[in-house]
């Protein structure tokens, strides 16, 4: 384990390099080698002490929901009109279902919380509003809209029971059931609603393709028998 996160951090910078010059790529005709060449350049023109740092400061960054509680909670009589007045979505449309909700009764999708934010705090060049997001913590929601309380702590109770059941059907181990704990901590945590629902989704294939793969092991089986 000491090995592996020593390889980690020593190779941190390239991973986060490597993570912008493919998103810099997203939309343009640059191949592989293209984005390669785009890494080593600004690996390059960085110097390694200050991608390491900025890796650094990225990392505790993406743990650290202290700072975007508080602009909520400073913007909350902003964000309570702004939700009231369908300027974003509700938490439950976060998501596939929602976004199919969104387009065949509204015929468009309505951002998410984590893309408004990013507005009306103020954050980053006006130009690039839509391209990026951030997360507002779980408790994020009290403060946006405090009537629907009941409901929000409803909807958690009901996603975590879903997963833990979908997590058991699928013949989950100790393993997998840890792997559905992390999932608790990365999605809910933020919260990123609509990560997490792709991840209800994925255990949801997982149990058809069990189940499917079953079926067709029992009618081998009987073959085979019969024969």
């Amino acid at each position: 384990m000491l090995t592996g996160l020593a390889a980690l951090i020593t190779l941190y910078p390239l991973i986060t390099a490597a993570k912008w010059a493919f998103r810099a790529a997203a939309g343009t005709d640059l191949d592989l080698i293209g984005v390669a060449s785009q890494i080593e350049l600004g690996a390059a023109a960085d110097g390694y002490e200050t991608l390491m740092s900025d890796g650094i400061v990225h990392l505790i960054g993406r743990l650290h929901l202290t700072s975007m509680l508080t602009t909520v909670i400073d913007l909350s009589e902003k964000l309570q009109n702004e939700y009231e007045q369908g300027a974003f979505a509700p938490f439950w449309k976060e998501g596939l279902p929602g976004i199919a909700y969104d387009l065949v009764f509204n015929g468009r999708k309505t951002i998410y919380i984590g893309t408004a934010i990013t507005g009306y705090a103020d954050l980053g060049n006006p130009e690039t509003f839509g391209d990026w997001n951030s997360s507002i913590s779980y408790v994020g929601w009290f403060f946006i809209a405090p009537q629907h309380a009941a409901l929000y702590l409803a909807y958690t109770l009901l996603l975590c029971i879903i997963s833990v059941y979908l997590t058991k059907r699928c013949n989950g181990n100790a393993l997998t059931q840890d792997g559905l704990w992390l999932a608790w901590l990365l999605y809910l945590l933020p919260p990123w609603w609509g990560a997490f629902i792709t991840y209800i989704q994925a255990l949801i294939w997982m149990r058809i393709f069990q189940h499917l793969l079953t079926v067709q092991q029992r009618r081998t089986y009987a073959q085979i028998n019969n024969h």
